[in-house]
């Protein structure tokens, strides 16, 4: 079979449904919450998927069945704008029936002469680089069930204009490669958990991008991030986010004091290890990604 007839992809991205946050219902869907939200889906992780160079995928989009009118009608926009990328709004009435209404929905847009499903979860408020959906199904291979992971990524925060290096073995950015028989979908595990079961880490340069946007739920900073000049993004991203204009002279500079700064640090978690990880990350990430490989 053809590898588009031996699996169907689908993102599943949700917008503003109850899933283990502690929101209540109205505050989900009141006009301040729902403004921010769609602002920051449509600048950051709307453009990044329609950007994707393989468009070999079914995109899920979760919302809130309260979701008011007015939103409904840009959810449809979303959907008529978009010629290259089937977009499909699932409305979800609870958490407790989140799990079954999404698995009713891939049922209803899956050939039953199709014997695989990959998953993927990304957040709305976080982007893709324009390769990340072909080199999960690059990596496709008739995988009865297995995680796909990519550890590398990049975390930025645009009220210091920061961007870090991140190596996450459990990234929120996952993927689940499955035989429908009794499919799960990726939603029925946490990313955390994967490290408990079958999966394999792709070491590639960073194909995710994190937002840290100050209202972020759990969007922690990691004490092992490395700073990075934000050249390294490339173009890689198709994002709408305003990034600063600086010289090759001036990152040379801010190379030299992030090390500094690394060298210099006596916070508890940079430990002589962390500190040389840290130094390599700024200075060439793909020694440390080389090392991985080896």
């Amino acid at each position: 079979m053809e590898a588009s007839i031996m699996f169907k992809h689908f993102i599943i991205t949700r917008m503003n449904v109850d899933w283990n946050l502690s929101r209540h219902r109205h505050d989900r869907n009141s006009y301040d919450f729902l403004i921010h939200r769609f602002n920051l889906f449509e600048s950051i992780c709307y453009p990044s998927v329609l950007s994707q160079k393989n468009k070999n995928f079914t995109w899920l989009i979760l919302f809130d069945a309260a979701l008011p009118i007015g939103f409904k009608q840009k959810v449809e926009s979303y959907c008529s704008n978009s010629s290259t990328i089937k977009i499909i709004p699932v409305y979800i009435q609870s958490k407790t029936t989140l799990l079954n209404t999404v698995r009713e929905i891939i049922q209803q847009n899956i050939s039953s002469e199709t014997p695989y499903l990959i998953t993927t979860s990304i957040d709305s408020d976080d982007a893709i680089s324009q390769n990340f959906v072909s080199l999960i199904q690059e990596n496709f291979n008739n995988q009865d069930f297995e995680f796909i992971n990519f550890p590398f990524g990049y975390l930025y925060r645009i009220k210091e204009q920061n961007l870090y290096l991140r190596e996450w073995l459990t990234s929120p950015f996952y993927t689940l490669v499955e035989n429908v028989n009794n499919f799960k979908t990726v939603l029925q595990y946490g990313h955390t958990v994967i490290k408990n079961h079958k999966n394999r880490q792709i070491i590639t340069k960073p194909v995710w991008l994190m937002i840290a946007h100050g209202e972020n739920v759990r969007t922690n900073f990691d004490v092992s991030a490395a700073w990075q000049p934000l050249y390294r993004l490339g173009s890689d991203f198709t994002v709408d986010l305003e990034f600063p204009s600086k010289s090759r002279s001036y990152y040379l500079k801010e190379i030299l004091m992030a090390i500094h700064q690394v060298y210099a640090s006596r916070k508890k978690w940079d430990t002589k290890k962390v500190k040389i990880r840290k130094i390599i990350n700024i200075l060439s990430p793909a020694l440390l990604r080389f090392a991985r490989k080896v």
